[in-house]
């Protein structure tokens, strides 16, 4: 499932939708995650996306957050199935992430 979901949505098709309760943070959205896994028991896996859930400064993805958010991820566990790059520094692989 997209972490995206949890979050606002801020600009393409959406606009600058935010729901009641929105995630605020990467953090949150792994407990919103880990929850409806709970529940449903379908949903183990997550998808990032670099620039929003796995950098400081949202514009370059930042290889601590990410150890920080798979370690996060794996004690409410959660996996990884896939990530967004969207204007990814050429510098850095999203593969460096989740290895």
């Amino acid at each position: 499932m997209p972490t995206w979901i949890f979050g606002e949505f801020g600009g393409g098709r959406f606009g600058e939708y935010s729901p009641p309760g929105a995630a605020r943070n990467i953090l949150e959205k792994l407990d919103d995650a880990s929850f409806i896994h709970k529940l449903t028991g379908a949903t183990p896996r997550i998808a990032t996306h670099i620039l929003w859930d796995l950098s400081k400064d949202g514009y370059e993805g930042d290889l601590e957050v990410a150890k920080k958010v798979k370690k996060e991820a794996r004690q409410r566990g959660l996996d990884f199935r896939g990530n967004k790059s969207y204007l990814f520094s050429a510098r850095l692989s999203p593969g460096k992430f989740f290895r």
